[in-house]
């Protein structure tokens, strides 16, 4: 986050990932990413179940998710 700071270009990124620390991160920046998704994998959803993944999302701000599927 802070090397796309140092070049300007944080607030034109969108940050995905698969890691909730990585999303939790993007959204902590000050100033902001442009966007943020945490990127669901089938073995998470499958683990934690749907209303565990959205909780959490809501809990640690990330607005979007994308669900994976193979």
């Amino acid at each position: 986050m802070a090397a796309l700071e140092r070049r300007g270009m944080l607030g034109r990124t969108i940050v995905t990932s698969f890691e909730w620390e990585t999303v939790c991160a993007a959204v902590a920046c000050k100033p902001a990413a442009s966007g943020y998704v945490y990127i669901v994998s089938p073995a998470v959803e499958e683990r934690d179940g749907l209303d565990t993944i959205l909780r959490t999302a809501k809990d640690r701000g990330s607005p979007m998710l994308a669900m994976r599927q193979s």
